[in-house]
C-alpha cells in the first residue's frame, strides 16, 4: 500500500475515533442531566441506572481513545519515522495536506470543546452531590440531637 494511502487512512481511523468519541461525551452530558434531576428528585433508583449507563460511556470513550492513540503513534511514524514519542494530534495535523487537516484539526477542537463541557457539568453535578449530602447529614444531626434532648419523663422513641 502506498504510504499516501496509509497516511489517509490513518487519518481517517482518527478522525472517525474523534467523532464517535463526540457522540459518547454528548450521551455523557445528557446523562449527566439526567442524573442532575434524579438526584433532585432523591430518585436512588435513577441515580444508580443512570450511573451504570454513564461509566459504561466512559468504558466505551476510554477503548476509543487506545484506538485513536494507536493511530496516531502510527501516523506520527509514518509521517516521521524518526520520532521517539506520538506527536500531539494538532502538531501531527500540521503535518498533513488539506483537507485532511483540516478535518482533524476541526474534529479535534469539537471533542476539546465537549470534553470541556462534560467537565464542567461533572463538577456542577459534584458540587449539587456534596451540598445534598451536607444537607442530609445535617438533618441527621439535628434529628439526633432532638431525639437526645427528650424531657424528663418523656420516652424518646
Amino acid at each position: 500500500m502506498a504510504k499516501t494511502q496509509q497516511i489517509e487512512q490513518l487519518a481517517a481511523s482518527i478522525e472517525s475515533a474523534m467523532r464517535r468519541s463526540l457522540e459518547l461525551h454528548t450521551a455523557l452530558l445528557t446523562m449527566i442531566e439526567r442524573k442532575r434531576d434524579a438526584l433532585a428528585r432523591a430518585d436512588q433508583e435513577a441515580m444508580i441506572d443512570l450511573s451504570r449507563l454513564e461509566n459504561e460511556k466512559v468504558q466505551q470513550i476510554s477503548e476509543i481513545e487506545k484506538g485513536r492513540l494507536e493511530a496516531v503513534a502510527r501516523l506520527t511514524l509514518l509521517i516521521d519515522p524518526a520520532q521517539q514519542e506520538p506527536l500531539p494530534l494538532r502538531e501531527l495535523a500540521m503535518k498533513l495536506p488539506d483537507p485532511m487537516r483540516t478535518r482533524l484539526l476541526i474534529q479535534r477542537q469539537q471533542l476539546r470543546d465537549k470534553m470541556q463541557q462534560v467537565k464542567d457539568q461533572v463538577s456542577v453535578a459534584r458540587r449539587a452531590t456534596e451540598t445534598l449530602m451536607k444537607h442530609v447529614q445535617g438533618l441527621g444531626e439535628r434529628r439526633r440531637l432532638n431525639s437526645s434532648h427528650v424531657a424528663p419523663g418523656h420516652v424518646s422513641s
